[in-house]
């Protein structure tokens, strides 16, 4: 429903405004959108109409979903910073980097960075410091970067973009011993030197060494013995 947001957001034109915007009434239309469950064309429609309301004022759009992205409801908030995140460069990108520090908000605000501006110079540091992050959780931290791989690895990302953006996923993915095996099979489907190759036996050693449980350890188990019969000695880079 979200996503669907920035197709019409490319397809509108500029146009004179002539009515003062309700940013009350943005918020209440946007809001409603979201709680909408059984019927995806009223909600999509609903949150067209809250651009709608903004005279199709993206500055201004972008504006109130930085207010209503700091709301306590974690629905609204995370479908604010969805949308300033398919809004791009006119989502607001200075806000976007203040909330990547705020533990409450960082989650949202990374991937609504990675969205708007895709694995960067700029981003990677930011990128990487959250994925080393402790104090978040390690399931989203997982979860993040398979959508660095999904973001990274489509056709019109610049090469040196990309392998920044693998890069930061490798750095982190020897500590994931918790939520481990998501974060592998997305490796592997994205990069298919990975799976028989001394860089994912290195990983693999790592995270068994951290603990983990029974059912990821069975599976970071049989993948070591499969990859050191290779033999090891033999196993590509």
């Amino acid at each position: 429903m979200i996503r669907k947001l920035v197709h019409f957001i490319a397809c509108i034109s500029i146009m004179t405004v002539y009515a003062d915007i309700d940013r009350d009434e943005v918020k209440r239309v946007f809001i409603s959108a979201g709680q909408v469950i059984d019927n995806p064309s009223l909600s999509h429609s609903e949150y067209q109409y809250s651009l709608v309301l903004c005279n199709y004022d993206t500055n201004v759009y972008a504006s109130i979903m930085t207010e209503l992205a700091l709301t306590n409801n974690n629905n609204i908030s995370e479908s604010a910073f969805q949308t300033l995140g398919l809004l791009g460069a006119g989502g607001d990108l200075p806000f976007l980097y203040s909330c990547a520090t705020n533990e409450q908000y960082a989650a949202n605000a990374v991937s609504a960075i990675l969205k708007a501006e895709g694995c960067t110079e700029t981003s990677v540091d930011l990128f990487n410091e959250f994925l080393m992050n402790t104090n978040i959780s390690q399931s989203v931290r997982s979860h993040f970067g398979c959508e660095i791989l999904d973001a990274v690895w489509k056709p019109s990302v610049s090469i040196t973009n990309r392998n920044m953006g693998v890069a930061c996923v490798m750095n982190y993915a020897p500590t994931a011993n918790r939520f481990f095996l998501a974060l592998d099979e997305a490796i592997i489907f994205y990069d298919q030197t990975y799976r028989m190759s001394r860089r994912r036996l290195a990983v693999l050693r790592s995270v068994r060494d951290l603990g983990m449980n029974p059912y990821q350890h069975n599976y970071v188990t049989n993948a070591i013995n499969e990859l050191v019969a290779y033999p090891e000695a033999n196993l590509p880079e």
